[in-house]
This record gives C-alpha cells, structure tokens and sequence, in this order.
C-alpha cells in the first residue's frame, strides 16, 4: 500500500456536498493502481486514511488530469451512494507509470 498527499484544487466543475468548502490537504491509501475506473480510464482506487481529515474513511477513484502526467489528478471520494467531493487536485507521492 502507498499513502499519497492529496491538495483539493478550487477548479472549474468541483463539487463538494459535506459543507462546500476545499478540504484542507489529507493523506490517502491507495489500494489499486493502473485499475480501469470506467470507459476505459486507468486510475487508483483505496480510501482516504487520515483520522482528522474531512473525508476519514471515504473510498475514493482518481485519474490523471494531464498527459504527460503532471501530479494533478481528478478524484472523486463517495459518502455512501453520493459524492462527498468530485474535481481536481494536486497530489504528493503519486507516480503514474501508464502514460
């Protein structure tokens, strides 16, 4: 398992559904790697695995935003059948080696 730094980024389409505001920066795990998350789009799946973080526990699916991969992901994290938080963010940690 790796754990990547995620920076949630106030960009065109975010949603957030808990408060609407950007988290503060927290820690995730990342449980799959390289993982076909829909139509064909490789990714990670895991959970965000950081007890004072907004979205503690919450599974999430993310996907390189840039090809040549650039660190910025879009990532999508459900509370139960809905979305807790769905755009873009920066992330620490993270190599992509599918592009």
């Amino acid at each position: 398992m790796v754990s990547v730094r995620v920076t949630p980024i106030d960009g065109w389409g975010y949603m957030e559904t808990l408060d609407g505001n950007l988290a503060d920066p927290f820690t995730v795990r990342i449980d799959e790697s390289a993982v076909d998350i829909g139509s064909g789009i490789l990714g990670w799946r895991g959970l965000v695995d950081d007890d004072t973080a907004k979205y503690a526990g919450m599974p999430f699916e993310m996907s390189p935003r840039h090809t040549p991969w650039s660190g910025t992901v879009v990532i999508n994290i459900k509370s139960g059948q809905t979305y807790a938080f769905s755009g873009m963010a920066d992330t620490t940690g993270l190599e992509c080696d599918w592009l």
